[in-house]
């Protein structure tokens, strides 16, 4: 005879979260549980019609989907980070260029409107400072060392979104027109007196660069 058993595991600010939250998932019933999440991840899948391409795009998706963003259990907002998994040594941190350039993108495949919250909301925590150094998920300054690519990649993101949702209205967000002004100050003051080339402290990785104005950095600036 076969037997099966299910173990129903919650988390909560309180202990009286978590065991709400244990009942609901009682009630719903773990095959009702199983189905849903496979049709969730399923729904967020992409195709190309490349077997192979579709497999590193949705290995890449779902890991921006649910390892660099979470949903904090104390105020319920989003935060943008490396990554969840709690081994890893700068999981949360932030670094702009990495948040807005290859986990947003990502993220905006499958959830537009996620996409449109996690750049406003890096608008809000990060924006103060863009492209100065890597962040804590919560804002704080983790690591100072600007960088070109970090500065650009607000307006970069916010075009984006834009170019590929058509929703022009997220312009009209007051976080993020004060945010765009930031990143245009940064850039405008790292531009050579000489030449129409811009300065930088680290590379995209956060390593120093042997040269103030690198090829890339001035390419990502220049759109």
């Amino acid at each position: 005879a076969r037997e099966q058993v299910a173990f129903y595991l919650a988390a909560g600010p309180e202990r009286d979260d978590a065991q709400a939250s244990v009942s609901v998932l009682r009630r719903r019933g773990w095959r009702e549980l199983l189905a849903g999440t496979r049709d969730a991840i399923r729904s967020l899948e992409q195709t190309t019609g490349s077997d192979t391409l579709d497999r590193l795009i949705n290995q890449n998706l779902l890991f921006a989907y649910f390892y660099a963003v979470g949903r904090a259990l104390d105020d319920a907002h989003y935060y943008l980070m490396r990554t969840r998994i709690p081994w890893h040594g700068a999981g949360v941190t932030v670094r702009d260029w990495e948040a807005l350039m290859w986990t947003v993108p990502a993220v905006q495949l499958a959830d537009p409107p996620l996409a449109r919250e996690l750049i406003l909301r890096a608008c809000e925590l990060h924006g103060y400072a863009p492209g100065r150094g890597v962040h804590y998920l919560d804002g704080t300054l983790f690591e100072p060392g600007f960088s070109l690519e970090g500065a650009a990649s607000y307006p970069l993101a916010v075009e984006r979104y834009i170019r590929e949702t058509g929703d022009e209205r997220i312009v009209d967000e007051p976080v993020l027109a004060d945010t765009l002004y930031v990143a245009h100050d940064e850039l405008s003051d790292r531009r050579a007196k000489d030449w129409p080339l811009y300065s930088t402290e680290v590379g995209p990785s956060g390593a120093p660069i042997p040269y103030p104005y690198p090829l890339h950095g001035n390419a990502v600036a220049a759109q």
